[in-house]
């Protein structure tokens, strides 16, 4: 189950309740759309797969933290100073020392670094299209000749915790064939 922001694990039965980083998830997902691809590859009404449904959101776990930090590591060369310089942490006086101290943005812990919260926004972006690449593996291995789409949420006021995705992106590296 997701968690948010405040750290509290969501409770069963709110859609988009799922961590994009989990494990377990990812394959579970992907065995689904094997099954369906292997299904139905052949049939004559197949003309698109559609994955998912409004892509959005953001979880805090444990799993979601150590990936932040990963990403991190990789984007800042695994140099912290980098990180710390191009989050301008000095003026705050909140320094990271290690990689462990680093946590996603959190209405009670930090949020007020804007380098910090864009780098979060990044990742939840970067980590949302790997989820979707995911998905679509086996639909591309068993049906090449078919295209894949998604669709994402408009820009409505009850949308708005979910948005956050820079669409971009998701087009350039999503390797999707229609977005709507």
């Amino acid at each position: 189950m997701r968690v948010e922001a405040n750290r509290q694990r969501n409770l069963h039965g709110l859609r988009h309740n799922h961590c994009f980083t989990s494990p377990v998830y990812r394959e579970k997902t992907n065995a689904l759309n094997r099954l369906l691809a292997e299904r139905y590859k052949d049939h004559p009404a197949l003309i698109m797969w559609h994955i998912s449904n409004e892509y959005g959101g953001e979880c805090h776990c444990d799993l979601c933290q150590e990936a932040f930090r990963d990403y991190l590591k990789d984007k800042y060369n695994h140099d912290l100073e980098a990180l710390n310089q191009a989050w301008w942490t000095g003026f705050w006086s909140h320094t990271y020392s290690d990689w462990s101290q680093i946590e996603s943005p959190a209405p009670h812990g930090e949020h007020m670094i804007h380098g910090m919260n864009l780098d979060w926004k990044r990742f939840v972006t970067a980590q949302t299209i790997n989820f979707y690449q995911n998905e679509i593996k086996p639909l591309r291995e068993l049906t090449p000749h078919i295209p894949v789409t998604t669709n994402f949420m408009g820009d409505y006021p009850h949308m708005r915790p979910f948005l956050g995705l820079d669409y971009h992106q998701f087009a350039k590296r999503g390797r999707c064939d229609l977005m709507g």
